[in-house]
């Protein structure tokens, strides 16, 4: 935030609001075709201030509530405000949010996959304040509620291309103090605030489902990536590496694949603690043995294969390493952590699948692209799990292990999305972050596991 946020006093820091409906709301404002979008809201002051405020809304679209605020903002500051229909009617009913159903959980699924994606809609916001250019308007803020805040961020990934001041809000805030901010700011900011603000505006903060909703995770590094923790003994192992909050009282720990420590999952336990506010941690399970070399696979020679058995024989085993996990586990509770996920890949997804036998060690697990998946596995998981395999896993095989979790107590909170275009890897030591596809999939399944985590553990 900037400095002066808290150092310039008076009525920009206490923006007064006109009296909030409690029951049926009329709106101030009206709809018209703008930009390249048949229906955008338009409430507040004519052009004659110069500012205006675009309004991305959640993923239930157009509700009273959010209209409501937007109407509170133009009538409190005198400037116009908008409310772009990105989603074309196209919204998540509220009735099938959050998921109990597989049914409500496929109709999320393709709203995700045909309108849900904040960067098909890049093109008709830049239009959108191309528009409010052309008649006048100078300076442009724009805020996103849940959602929203995923395309809010991409301002700034992109290089804030026609906005002047992007302002993040997920899913709850105290807007009229980060309009008025907005307003008279001379440079760009970004504001967020988590799920504590004490003024839900959005739809879904209304239905205090809040910030758990929506996850998003920092722009993605595809270039050369520079590691955000530490490494440091920790729970009993020479190396660990160590990132995010280490006074947060949820902790996640990150199994790597076979390859272990590559910078794609490092930049993955960067994603989850900046995400989740939380303590992330990797154990170097392998330890001075090592992970397979990534030229050894697959295994195109003996020597190749022999590598890699002997890899398998001596840290490679799926329970060879339970006990340390489990020692972490305690070694966090220790700390004060009171709510531990797990997330792993390729090796370390079957890996996590067997530690969840103990309810008691761990709490969530995030499987994503995990080897050797086993219907049978079903049986003696304790705790809630998201699956995220790729195109390289069974799906009969996954499909199967999710149904046999079906009359668990927790069979309501699973999460089951498979990646049919990528291949296995992609979110881990093979993912190609410079590959359009690969870094698309790779932020949506962070976004997802951040979700799920949130979810679960808060």
């Amino acid at each position: 935030m900037a400095s002066k946020m808290y150092n310039s006093p008076g009525e920009r820091d206490c923006c007064t609001v006109p009296p909030v409906v409690t029951g049926k709301y009329e709106l101030k404002g009206k709809y018209r075709p703008f930009g390249d979008l048949t229906k955008v809201y338009f409430t507040g002051g004519s052009k004659d201030s110069g500012k205006a405020i675009i309004t991305v809304y959640d993923v239930f679209g157009l509700k009273s509530q959010t209209l409501q605020g937007a109407d509170i903002v133009a009538r409190s500051l005198g400037i116009q405000v908008i409310v772009p229909d990105f989603f074309d009617g196209y919204s998540i009913p509220e009735i099938v949010f959050p998921p109990s159903t597989l049914e409500d959980k496929k109709l999320i699924d393709t709203w995700r996959d045909t309108t849900g994606d904040p960067m098909m809609h890049m093109d008709d916001f830049y239009a959108v304040t191309d528009a409010l250019r052309s008649e006048g308007f100078t300076k442009i803020g724009a805020t996103g509620f849940c959602w929203g805040s995923l395309l809010t961020d991409q301002l700034e990934v992109v290089g804030g291309r026609e906005v002047n001041d992007p302002v993040c809000i997920r899913c709850s805030g105290v807007l009229h103090y980060l309009y008025a901010v907005v307003a008279s700011s001379e440079q760009p900011i970004t504001i967020t605030f988590g799920h504590q603000s004490t003024y839900p505006m959005s739809s879904t903060a209304f239905s205090t489902q809040g910030e758990k909703d929506c996850c998003t995770v920092p722009p993605i590094v595809t270039g050369e990536y520079i590691a955000k923790g530490e490494y440091k003994p920790f729970g009993g192992l020479k190396k660990v590496y160590i990132t995010g909050d280490t006074t947060s009282r949820i902790a996640i720990v990150s199994v790597y694949d076979v390859f272990g420590y590559v910078p794609q999952t490092i930049q993955g336990a960067d994603i989850l603690a900046h995400s989740l506010g939380a303590r992330v941690i990797m154990p170097d399970f392998f330890g001075d043995f090592g992970p397979i070399p990534q030229s050894a696979y697959p295994p195109t020679t003996d020597e190749h294969r022999a590598t890699i058995q002997k890899w398998r024989d001596t840290v490679g085993g799926a329970e060879t390493h339970l006990d340390e996990f489990y020692a972490i586990s305690d070694a966090l509770k220790a700390e004060g952590v009171t709510k531990i996920g797990a997330v792993g890949f390729c090796w370390g997804g079957k890996f996590i699948t067997i530690a969840g036998r103990r309810a008691d060690k761990v709490d969530a697990l995030v499987s994503i692209h995990p080897g050797r998946v086993a219907a049978s596995d079903a049986e003696e998981l304790a705790v809630p799990i998201a699956m995220f395999p790729s195109q390289g896993e069974d799906a009969a095989e996954c499909e199967a292990f999710m149904k046999g979790l079906e009359s668990k107590p927790f069979a309501s909170k699973n999460v089951h999305k498979r990646y049919d275009t990528m291949p296995h890897g992609w979110a881990a030591a093979r993912a190609n972050l410079e590959d359009k596809e690969n870094l698309k999939e790779y932020k949506d399944v962070y976004e997802r596991t951040a979700t799920f985590f949130k979810g679960i553990l808060n």
